[in-house]
């Protein structure tokens, strides 16, 4: 299944959590500058900048990802977890080195074509040595069929599942709404050409009619 990153959701955050763009830049640390930058542009976000938002706000890091072509974007409650029970996500290098390098099937030549990279900068970008945009982690995983979060790692499993779970429900919804909408405007479309032919041919006998009419009277004139 597709993991695409859902950008929807980061573009209308504080609306979504009710708060305001300041109180989101200091419970995440991005300075307000940055944060206007990403929120219109939310594709350009790097993973460290989305775990300084998860971990800043304590929401499941899994959340700000889609696995459906319909972005869900759910309220407040869906996102934030208590503090108490939230677990701190982050970036496993690690596991990077084991996908990617001496004694793997992909090379880091491999991973920079990949990528759009020099093969002599893809290692420190995906190590998180330096910035690492999302978009980029998601190419590498697509190229390769790794599961994105083998790297980006989030703990909060079940409290996250809920959420996904019902994202999943509400796109069925809006799926069936949508063929029951199509269904409706197909039979629409249907009624409205036979009344449109109806109405063509009440109006063709129609004048037929005062033609008739007309020439009838015409004659009763004559006469």
């Amino acid at each position: 299944m597709k993991t695409t990153l859902n950008i929807h959701l980061l573009s209308t955050l504080p609306r979504v959590l009710r708060m305001t763009h300041k109180e989101v830049s200091d419970a995440s640390g991005i300075s307000i500058a940055c944060w206007y930058r990403l929120v219109k542009n939310p594709q350009k976000i790097t993973i460290q900048q989305l775990l300084d938002l998860s971990n800043g706000l304590y929401i499941p890091v899994r959340l700000f990802f889609s696995t459906d072509k319909t972005d869900f974007v759910g309220v407040r409650e869906d996102y934030i977890l208590s503090s108490v029970v939230y677990l701190k996500c982050y970036y496993d290098s690690d596991a990077v080195h084991r996908h990617i390098g001496s004694g793997t099937a992909t090379s880091w030549r491999d991973a920079a074509a990949a990528v759009g990279m020099h093969w002599t900068n893809v290692a420190q970008s995906l190590l998180a040595v330096r910035r690492t945009p999302v978009a980029r982690l998601l190419e590498l995983c697509k190229a390769f069929n790794f599961d994105l979060f083998e790297f980006l790692i989030d703990p909060n499993t079940q409290q996250t599942d809920k959420t996904v779970k019902g994202g999943d429900a509400l796109r069925q919804q809006i799926a069936d709404l949508s063929r029951s909408v199509t269904d409706v405007m197909e039979k629409y479309k249907t009624l409205q050409a036979k009344h449109n032919a109806l109405l063509k041919r009440h109006n063709e006998l129609e004048k037929s009619f005062h033609d008739y009419l007309g020439s009838r009277l015409g004659m009763t004139a004559e006469d």
